[in-house]
């Protein structure tokens, strides 16, 4: 097991990884995303089997966390994890120490188990720019923001006026849903799928677009 120099107070950057991980490769890193705990913003990945995808009971292969504070905290809980075995779902069941001024009633851990359960349970479909492909692109971000930056092929329906205009949306034909972060992208999505919708956010929407095209 190792782990990364988090720097005084706990914060800035942390890992933490099995050496046989280098023997289970390739893996993937399936969650990237934000978390808010207390006042400090959490970056956090869980490295996972490619194979993860097919079966979802293969352990985490290693895990990385970026902050202002409280980092090593969840890395410490993820390297016992880790150790034990654990899968995503026994991250999202996790019961860890809660007090308001330090955090949430569900920890930063529990939501790095949380998402990519949701992907592999199939309720949060995912593509990728690379995937597109011919699927049928939809564009739930406010008009002010196209002016910065479009995709001259997708349609725009800003996210609050999805659901009265789902009749412009084709049925015969995958969705593939974007906005600037994912984070709205995956409210459409859910909102598709509910009302008889094939649709996938496109991971990282147009900020995973712009690292695509810059290579």
């Amino acid at each position: 097991m190792s782990a990364g120099n988090p720097g005084s107070g706990g914060g800035w950057c942390a890992g933490a990884a099995l050496g046989v991980a280098l023997r289970h490769a390739p893996f993937v890193i399936l969650t990237v995303a934000y978390f808010v705990c207390g006042m400090q913003l959490i970056f956090l990945t869980t490295h996972l089997p490619s194979y993860l995808q097919i079966c979802g009971l293969d352990p985490m292969l290693g895990a990385q966390a970026l902050g202002e504070d409280n980092v090593d905290k969840r890395i410490s809980a993820l390297a016992m994890a880790i150790q034990m075995g654990a899968t995503v779902y026994d991250l999202e069941e996790a019961e860890l120490c809660y007090a308001p001024p330090f955090g949430s009633a569900k920890d930063p851990v529990n939501f790095a188990g949380m998402v990519p359960a949701d992907v592999l349970r199939g309720d949060m479909p995912l593509c990728h720019w690379s995937a597109v492909g011919s699927g049928f692109l939809l564009d739930v971000r406010n008009p002010p923001e196209l002016a910065v930056e479009s995709v001259p092929s997708a349609l725009n329906i800003p996210l609050p006026e999805l659901r009265a205009r789902l009749g412009e949306l084709p049925r015969d034909r995958e969705i593939h849903v974007i906005c600037r972060s994912a984070q709205r992208a995956y409210y459409a999505t859910r909102i598709l799928v509910q009302n008889g919708f094939k649709a996938r956010s496109i991971s990282g929407g147009m900020l995973s677009r712009a690292m695509v095209a810059t290579g």
